[in-house]
């Protein structure tokens, strides 16, 4: 499955901190997975999550 990320190196920012861990970073204007656009600027597409879940070395969950 191939996803895509578009960002700016200049200007990518982690926004996150401890007290709000899942802000979304600044300067990523989409990210696509498996041709879907799960995000769109700052706004998150809801209900759509087309890739999979990988763990340590590539161990897919069910």
């Amino acid at each position: 499955m191939l996803t895509w990320s578009f960002f700016s190196a200049r200007d990518i920012q982690d926004a996150a901190t401890y007290g709000d861990p899942y802000l979304p970073p600044m300067g990523i204007s989409q990210v696509i997975v498996g041709g879907r656009i799960v995000a769109d600027g700052a706004r998150v597409v809801e209900g759509r999550y087309p890739g999979e879940r990988l763990l340590g070395q590539g161990r897919m969950v069910d």
